[in-house]
């Protein structure tokens, strides 16, 4: 009995370790990956810790009746970046196929639909919202998401061709291997990680930005009861220099935004309000004469507060090109159709607000922060107008979250998003997957 157990001992050992070495053989195996030698940001999935931290979940609940695409060899790691020289917010990625014929049969099951044969043995394919184009032969597949305006077709097809590509260990961004995160990114400007945990989703970012200007935290940052409560302290000049921006038929000038020396914004979602407006109905009296009836309407409307803290040349500014009303201090009704905007001006800020009471005052003064978030879903989702986003932050309870700039200029950001159940993962939350 005991030489039993030895072997038996010695062969899960075996297999433990043999395992290891292929996790870590494919580990290796996949920093082959060609990706293009213009890429300007890459971001790494890491497929074996996304399984490893679903692993305690999975086993909790029904198996999802989601589908995904068929006929593909996943790799141990998926790389996606974005392009110099193209539209930033676009990211690509390929993946080997196994199967065309499987991978064929699955695209109506995911919402895309193949557009007309188009030659050199490519097909490509879109969804009905156009947030992605895929387009693959007998040996890959590429991905486009989102393509915006630009045309990305072309750009696919290099991709699966294999046009002046490069491995990653042998590219500027052989240095991600040793980063760590479910999802790793990594740039010439910084780094950044996302982590899905048991129960929250965990996200940091270290970002170099020389020109950004920031701010101290005007008010603590303990808990104001407000359903949200975002600070926004740092501004870059050449964000607003030179340019020009329109609202409606209304342009406003960058450099007149910076002759206010602008520091930022806050924005708060807080308790319900009630706005009251006048009524005028008309009716006869009994001389068969109009009359004018005059009524008070009361409407529950969200508590929603802007302020933009900036000096008070800036309040006139918006009055003369016609934003804010001159004679009744209100964000014009056609601008901002929904609720009546109270606005109006205190030292080194001026408000907007569908309360007619005005903020308390602020003290400003320089600091590091860049950013302060706090949300609260459950208090979100009793404000009138707003239930709309419990489609979207029902598996969530709160985010929370800080950008600070340290003395290197590198801007340090970490947030948190909690979910509702604390025990299992939060990907398997994510209402857009599962």
């Amino acid at each position: 009995m005991k030489r039993f157990l030895t072997i038996t001992a010695a062969v899960l050992l075996l297999a433990a370790i043999s395992f290891w070495g292929y996790i870590r053989y494919r580990q290796h195996a996949s920093y082959s990956t060609l990706i293009p030698a213009n890429a300007g940001v890459l971001i790494r999935v890491d497929v074996y810790r996304l399984y490893q931290s679903l692993s305690g979940s999975l086993f909790k609940r029904r198996r999802s009746e989601r589908r995904f695409f068929k006929g593909l060899s996943i790799p141990a790691n998926i790389f996606c970046y974005t392009l110099k020289g193209l539209q930033g917010n676009t990211l690509f990625a390929t993946l080997p196929v196994d199967d065309t014929g499987a991978l064929a049969r699955s695209l109506p099951g995911m919402g895309f639909s193949r557009d007309p044969a188009a030659p050199g043995g490519i097909t490509f394919a879109r969804n009905g919202n156009q947030t992605c184009i895929l387009a693959y032969n007998g040996d890959r597949i590429a991905f486009a998401f989102p393509p915006g305006k630009e045309n990305v077709t072309e750009t696919l097809g290099r991709l699966l061709r294999q046009e002046d590509m490069i491995p990653v260990a042998e590219s500027a961004f052989s240095k991600i291997k040793e980063q760590e995160g479910h999802i790793t990114l990594l740039s010439e400007k910084g780094k950044g990680r996302l982590d899905f945990q048991q129960g929250a989703i965990v996200a940091a970012l270290q970002w170099k930005a020389e020109s950004l200007q920031t701010q101290e935290i005007p008010q603590p940052e303990a808990n104001n009861g407000n359903a949200l409560t975002l600070y926004w302290l740092g501004l870059a000049p050449d964000w607003l220099e030179g340019k020009q921006f329109r609202i409606k038929d209304i342009s406003i000038s960058g450099d007149s935004l910076l002759a206010a020396h602008p520091h930022g914004f806050i924005f708060e979602v807080g308790k319900t309000t009630v706005q009251k407006d006048s009524v005028i109905s008309y009716d006869y009296n009994d001389d068969f004469e109009k009359v004018a009836t005059v009524s008070v309407k009361e409407s529950r409307v969200p508590g929603l507060r802007l302020q933009l803290l900036a000096d008070a040349p800036l309040y006139t500014y918006l009055q003369r090109i016609g934003i804010l009303s001159r004679d009744s201090n209100t964000v014009r009704h056609k601008l901002f159709p929904l609720y009546k905007v109270h606005t109006g001006t205190a030292p080194g800020t001026l408000w907007a607000s569908t309360a007619t009471e005005a903020p308390l005052p602020l003290s400003l003064a320089k600091g590091p922060f860049v950013f302060l978030i706090r949300a609260d879903f459950d208090q979100l989702k009793q404000v009138p107008d707003l239930a709309w986003l419990n489609r979207y932050t029902a598996p969530f309870t709160s985010l929370s979250g800080v950008g600070r700039q340290l003395r290197d200029k590198t801007i340090d950001v970490s947030m948190k998003l909690n979910c509702r159940k604390k025990d299992e993962s939060s990907l398997l939350q994510l209402p857009f997957l599962f």
